[in-house]
């Protein structure tokens, strides 16, 4: 099991909180790797270039900095409901994004990577849970551990401690991404696009296993005769 912990840089004192807190829960049950988008080149981006680099043999669990976590044995939890067709996510008052997720090795064979199209902020990790269901896998959704997210969170390192500009930013492109995401959720486009982009610009998933590389050829033939999807 590996973590990827993915940095925004936006609020240093809150991730170290954060990280402080993942640290101290997770022990020596999984092996955290810090994803650290020094550039702020997008959520997607990090999470695409980190998994390239680790590879698709271990489950990970995708969680931002923004997570601080009180519950000692939440990863134990996660793991229980987890298996290879389910996915496990993190969410509360009926705001299941995908900030902090376990996916299992056989989905992120099946799915690659995220759509990088939504720029440095919002929904795409929303849209790799979509992608997931409609893939024919499952997600269970976890909402009753003691884990704070974000505006969630009392501690003043995680209250209004952005810059105005960045934040003014980010609700532009959290309003921009919520139409993007609702006209690519459910369409079928989206998985081609993936295919075809990011599988040529990153390490392909199981390229070295014959049935999925051929399973992989198939997609890519089939992309390639749609030029109008480009």
């Amino acid at each position: 099991m590996k973590i990827l912990w993915l940095t925004t840089n936006s609020r240093p004192k809150a991730s170290e909180i954060a990280f402080k807190s993942l640290n101290e829960t997770v022990g020596d049950k999984a092996e955290i790797i810090v994803c650290n988008d020094e550039k702020m080149e997008g959520h997607a981006y990090n999470f695409n270039k980190s998994l390239s680099n680790i590879g698709f043999d271990d489950d990970i669990v995708k969680c931002d900095d923004d997570f601080v976590f009180y519950d000692k044995d939440w990863l134990d939890k996660f793991k229980k409901q987890m298996d290879k067709n389910t996915a496990v996510c993190y969410g509360k008052y009926g705001n299941h994004w995908g900030g902090l997720m376990m996916i299992p090795k056989e989905i992120l064979r099946e799915l690659g990577y995220m759509n990088e199209e939504f720029g440095k902020y919002g929904y795409a990790d929303v849209l790799y849970r979509s992608r997931i269901l409609r893939a024919g896998f499952k997600i269970h959704t976890i909402d009753s551990l003691h884990i704070l997210h974000d505006d969630d969170n009392p501690q003043p390192e995680f209250k209004n401690t952005i810059s105005k500009e960045l934040a003014e930013e980010r609700a532009r492109l959290v309003s921009k991404n919520k139409k993007k995401y609702d006209i690519m959720c459910g369409d079928l486009i989206v998985d081609k696009r993936n295919v075809k982009v990011y599988y040529d610009k990153y390490k392909k998933p199981n390229e070295d296993i014959p049935s999925v590389r051929l399973r992989l050829r198939k997609r890519l033939s089939r992309v390639e005769k749609d030029s109008s999807l480009y």
